[in-house]
């Protein structure tokens, strides 16, 4: 390859690298010049290496951190919270596990012990976080409203669902009746953020390794 032809070349991929950083197609590439000499050719590509192409540094700067549910609450954990409180006694309008809880209690304390502040009352803590289409759709962690808003449990998962039923009763684990419609299936933990891309290799990296390559091809 010769030293015009070498040139010719770069200025061709500089131009295409230009094109997918910036989404704008690429200016016509100037003609390579008749004659170069090595250090003419290596410094002028050295150059263009320490100049990134407009967008380039977004293609390759972090992603901004999503943003976090307080502590390391997930889905599994509530579960696992909730599970503390099996045997703890239904009494109404109850908030402390010590002497006993509501259905609502039951919620709230749960989030609260994960460092999440849920409002008091079922209907209030089924309108806190994102609706969940269907059951099939639900999570474990999701909160299951029902009786016009008037009770609430956490789903578990295998069709099952913790709760404070009832004066007399104690919470428990207990299954979703077969066709049981929930007047809503709230989400409070969101879903994790899927994982990032890797980042494209900057514009220098690119051309460092370009300047070796073509120099190599040229100079044989």
């Amino acid at each position: 390859m010769t030293m015009t032809d070498a040139i010719s070349q770069i200025n061709q991929i500089q131009a295409t690298i230009t094109q997918l950083s910036t989404g704008r197609p690429p200016a016509p590439a100037a003609a390579a010049p008749s004659a170069a000499n090595s250090t003419a050719f290596a410094q002028a590509l050295t150059a263009a290496a320490t100049t990134p192409a407009n967008g380039a540094a977004a293609a390759t700067a972090p992603a901004a951190p999503a943003t976090a549910v307080p502590g390391t609450a997930t889905g599994d954990a509530v579960v696992a919270g909730a599970k503390k409180y099996l045997g703890v006694p239904y009494v109404w309008g109850g908030t402390n596990p010590a002497t006993g809880l509501d259905c609502s209690g039951l919620v709230q304390r749960v989030y609260k012990d994960l460092g999440i502040d849920l409002p008091r009352v079922a209907i209030d803590q089924g309108n806190a976080g994102t609706t969940v289409p269907n059951l099939a759709s639900a999570k474990p962690g999701d909160l299951l409203v029902m009786n016009n808003g008037g009770h609430i449990g956490i789903f578990m998962g295998n069709n099952q669902y913790i709760h404070a039923p009832q004066p007399g009763d104690k919470v428990r684990i207990d299954d979703i009746p077969a066709g049981f419609q929930f007047d809503k299936i709230t989400r409070i933990i969101p879903d994790a953020p899927a994982a990032a891309a890797p980042a494209a290799p900057g514009m220098t990296d690119l051309l460092s390794s370009l300047q070796a390559s073509l120099l190599t091809g040229a100079a044989a």
